[in-house]
């Protein structure tokens, strides 16, 4: 059954919402798809002589430096979710249902990838809904955003009006696609191997029945749309800017230079020699123990000075500190050197990627808050959620530094958990510390000796014990003296 034309020309409904974000989707395709490619160091390849191109494909190829690969790794490495705080009340069971839902996912591992499309694409999205093996269990999975696209509410950018999720199955070889709505879930499905029609021709695509429904669901975590965009520099593109999205030229320039280094190696780094005043037939054999002569001693011989590729490296180093400058990247994560720095000055140079990081932590620890947010209201347990992303510490810390601080916080009173969080411990290690804690507490107690009862005390008036000397006789203070005491001598 074909979609319903009514329903195609009335905005905001599934059908209307399947061929608008469809559109987008492919409109935007190309450019995700480059940046990706940038990302894995597949670039564009550096252009070469018109004469030369097929000469020094080889070149072309080699000459490509994935410098914006390594923009992205020095934020991701320092981007690590540990857990989550989901109440200022310290409701500990609380936490560890979050951290469970987190490990049942495998988000454990999976961050890295939702993180990681949003670094490099722009942005990146994470899909909630029940377990069709388990319907008691969440199902929390990470969805690629060339795959999926998001319309928010203009007023709001995290609350969402419609989302779209379309791949192609290539068992059954058709696209299949999925419009999210606050009260609705739609399927639809059209032949992948159609042709003459674009992808998100209306024509092309029809509800995709299952046992006799009509495509469509009910939305389980209404009113809000189960898809959590995680989107990379909001400030640039409402929709996501890459990590390296904007120094793209300054890598191929670098890799131009490259290239141009590489050929000028080849043809020209070693010395070139010239003849005049006589011919020859053939060429010179050049060896160590060879001499070359002709017999016409009008003959002169020479060489030409080898090219000096100082310039090429220069440049190329230019090129790499403008990239570390605008991505505030530590050159010596793109350049691979390190001088003798001293802590203040290493701190000092990770001062711009730590701030980046932490602005990156504090966008995506809002869209892992709302997923732990709908994965709470899927599992029926309503609770006043006040929840945190806790995050391994970004800067590069020394241990007993860390240690020292971690004494000197316990002597003012924090906490002992708190303590634990900062020194970087996850959750459940910090579950485990507490477990072994009071074992070894109560083994303490098992094995300490039994404490002595203290000696009476006698009570005034009462005569003394057997071997106790008598009270000293005066009104004067007594000093020890013989077997027993005697009044302190007068003073004059």
């Amino acid at each position: 059954m074909a979609l319903d034309p009514e329903e195609l020309t009335v905005p905001g409904t599934a059908t209307w919402w399947l061929i608008t974000l469809g559109k987008r989707l492919e409109a935007e395709r190309p450019k995700l798809d480059q940046l990706h490619q940038y990302d894995i160091g597949n670039h564009p390849l550096p252009q070469g002589h018109d004469k030369a191109k097929a000469s020094y494909r080889r070149f072309m190829r080699q000459s490509r430096t994935n410098f914006t690969g390594l923009v992205t790794e020095s934020v991701l490495d320092r981007l690590t979710v540990t857990g989550f705080r989901m109440g200022s009340k310290a409701d500990m069971a609380i936490d560890a249902q979050a951290n469970l839902v987190w490990q049942d996912s495998y988000l454990d591992a999976d961050q890295t990838i939702a993180m990681r499309d949003a670094l490099v694409m722009g942005r990146s999205y994470v899909l909630v809904g029940p377990d069709p093996e388990a319907e008691s269990k969440v199902r929390i999975t990470v969805e690629d955003p060339r795959q999926v696209i998001h319309a928010a509410e203009p007023t709001d950018r995290r609350e969402l009006r419609a989302a779209l999720k379309t791949w192609t199955d290539d068992v059954d070889r058709r696209i299949h696609a999925v419009v999210y709505l606050p009260d609705t879930v739609s399927y639809f499905v059209a032949e992948a191997n159609s042709l003459g029609a674009a992808i998100w021709d209306a024509s092309r695509w029809t509800p995709e029945f299952d046992e006799g429904d009509l495509g469509v669901a009910v939305n389980p975590l209404a009113p809000h749309v189960p898809v959590v965009p995680f989107i990379n520099r909001p400030e640039k593109c409402r929709m996501g800017f890459g990590e390296f999205e904007d120094v793209t030229d300054v890598q191929d320039r670098i890799n131009q230079h490259v290239l141009d280094r590489m050929v000028t190696s080849a043809t020209q780094a070693f010395r070139q020699r010239w003849m005049t005043g006589t011919e020859i037939k053939g060429q010179f054999d050049p060896g160590a123990d060879l001499i070359w002569w002709v017999e016409d001693d009008k003959a002169k011989f020479g060489d030409f000075s080898p090219a000096d590729l100082r310039m090429f490296i220069d440049a190329i180093r230019a090129d790499v500190e403008h990239m570390a400058s605008i991505t505030r990247t530590p050159p010596y994560y793109l350049l691979g050197q390190m001088a003798n720095l001293s802590g203040d000055a290493l701190t000092a140079a990770e001062a711009g990627l730590v701030a980046k990081a932490r602005r990156r932590m504090a966008q995506f620890g809002e869209s892992w808050e709302e997923v732990q947010g709908l994965a709470f209201q899927l599992t029926g347990r309503q609770v006043e959620i006040e929840a945190e992303t806790v995050w391994a510490e970004p800067e590069r810390k020394n241990e007993a530094a860390s240690a020292d601080a971690g004494v000197k916080k316990q002597a003012v009173g924090v906490p002992w958990r708190q303590l634990m969080e900062d020194l970087g411990y996850t959750p459940a290690q910090i579950a485990r510390m507490d477990v072994m804690r009071a074992a070894e507490a109560m083994r303490a107690a098992l094995l300490a000796p039994p404490a002595q009862p203290a000696p009476p005390v006698a009570s005034p008036g009462a005569p003394p014990s057997p071997g106790e000397a008598p009270p000293a006789q005066g009104g004067g203070p007594t000093v020890p003296g013989g077997n027993g005491t005697r009044p302190a001598p007068a003073t004059a």
